[in-house]
């Protein structure tokens, strides 16, 4: 596509291009990168032998894990960019994303995207983009506001990632819920979680995650004009969901099912310290699965001197306390040598 702005009118599709074969690399290494130790991600035995065994690999394989929901978003946000990579300045947020089907190692992500929105005079425009593997299936959906560059490049972008009102003084201590091991029952609409576990951003983290999905907005691969270098926002959502899975996923964590109203609301750049605190806005139970419940957060990322980064709602799946894994491990036996 040329550098003309105005092929960015409502309606215009953008054009499917490369798609990326996930490795079991990409699950392993942001998993455990973003500390999200859920075993749906790194036990492929305990997929195989849990409830979860109904979402193994339908292409067989040995490597059964499901993939985690970060890397999905990852790459169908860098795929979705590559069109017209030229014309975006960053990311602003999501409005929406869902998550139809899983995604496993040797599945190849394609991205397809429309423009349904356009914003003249803020410089910025709304894609729905439509995830698909190697088979033709929807693997997920999602709509992501951007802003554009403007026609005299990137020299007039400037003091976008300026914050304000930042302060040097720590924010007042509040004490973090060390209780791990949620089941469905424990999640009760109004309940407000100060999560324990904080990530400290590095510099390879902000260099690696856009090399991993692709995404080589020049926002997020230079430092920006104070100098610091900003993370991708993709990064953010998912470390922001790491830091709060002891209390989500681990390890009653079924599935990651939505995101919505992810907002960017402040970068979040090397050398900062990621906090999370979230609160319980729904219940209830799941109609297909009776095992699980459906619970739904509302999500939020702030530093280390108390500035909110991020705010997301989140709706996943946990298994209810009878059915926990807890209760019944998948832990083989081992096996006596003879005598």
């Amino acid at each position: 596509m040329g550098s003309d702005e105005d092929q960015l009118e409502i309606g215009t599709r953008l054009p499917k291009g490369m798609g990326r074969t996930v490795l079991d690399a990409d699950n392993s290494w942001f998993t455990l990168l973003s500390m999200h130790r859920s075993p749906s991600h790194l036990n492929a035995d305990y997929v195989a032998q849990s409830r979860l065994r109904e979402y193994t690999n339908p292409e067989g394989g040995n490597f059964n894990c499901i993939l985690n929901s970060g890397v999905t978003l990852g790459l169908l946000t860098g795929l979705s960019n590559l069109p017209i990579e030229h014309l975006i300045w960053r990311t602003l947020g999501w409005r929406e994303v869902k998550l139809l089907l899983p995604v496993f190692a040797g599945d190849t992500l394609y991205a397809e995207s429309v423009v349904i929105e356009r914003d003249r005079d803020g410089g910025g425009a709304t894609l729905e983009t439509t995830g698909l593997n190697q088979r033709g299936d929807v693997v997920a959906r999602m709509v992501r506001d951007i802003s554009l560059l403007p026609e005299d490049g990137l020299e007039a972008k400037s003091g976008g990632s300026t914050v304000e009102g930042e302060s040097s003084t720590p924010p007042s201590l509040v004490e973090p819920d060390f209780k791990g091991d949620w089941a469905f029952e424990d999640f009760t609409i109004g309940r407000k979680i100060v999560h324990p576990h904080v990530r400290t951003v590095l510099d390879v983290d902000a260099l690696w995650y856009p090399i991993l999905t692709m995404n080589r907005l020049r926002a997020y691969s230079r430092p920006n004009e104070e100098g610091r270098w900003e993370c991708d926002p993709v990064l953010v959502a998912m470390l922001l969901l790491g830091v709060s899975s002891a209390q989500t996923s681990e390890p009653h964590g079924l599935l990651n099912l939505a995101w919505k109203d992810i907002q960017v609301l402040g970068p979040l750049c090397v050398g900062d310290t990621l906090y999370a605190e979230s609160e319980v806005l729904d219940t209830r139970e799941s109609a297909s699965r009776p095992y699980g419940g459906i619970v739904t957060t509302r999500l939020f990322g702030y530093t280390q001197t108390g500035r909110t980064v991020m705010e997301q709602t989140r709706t996943f799946m946990v298994f209810k306390l009878e059915d926990s894994p807890k209760r019944h491990p998948y832990i083989p036996s081992r096996q006596r040598s003879q005598e």
